[in-house]
């Protein structure tokens, strides 16, 4: 329970302090300033900060709601939320999990073994992403 809850419960204090992570960017200060509920509800509801933040950043349908003003580059180092959220507060704790059941069990199962798999490619997934991001974000 505590690999769901604590990545939850610090998606959300994100989004409650998603003001400051903006701080330098007038337009989104004033998005968040008057559509922060909207954010908010969407962090609730998907669990991640960073999806969220994408959302309200997609300039979807042309809606106000949708367009945060932050730009490309800003969400590229926000990035880094992302990584934070998946990898050190989804990921490994799964990891951990999956290993004391197979050490538990003393065996390895397939299933556990396919979550193992699919762990560790998430993790590559998401830590590879986040480099590219930011060596294009660097030049």
């Amino acid at each position: 329970a505590a690999s769901i809850v604590v990545p939850y419960l610090v998606n959300l204090g994100i989004a409650a302090n998603i003001k400051r992570l903006i701080r330098k960017n007038s337009a989104a200060k004033a998005y968040f300033q008057n559509y922060a509920a909207i954010y908010v509800i969407f962090v609730v509801l998907s669990g991640g900060a960073y999806p969220a933040l994408a959302v309200v950043s997609s300039n979807m349908f042309g809606l106000v709601i949708f367009n945060s003003g932050l730009t490309r580059f800003e969400m590229k180092k926000l990035s880094k939320i992302k990584i934070f959220g998946t990898i050190i507060l989804e990921n490994l704790p799964q990891l951990g999990c999956q290993v004391l059941y197979s050490y538990i069990l003393g065996t390895i199962t397939q299933t556990t073994q396919l979550a193992f798999i699919a762990s560790v490619l998430s993790m590559t997934a998401s830590t590879l992403s986040y480099f590219v991001e930011k060596n294009v974000a660097d030049t």
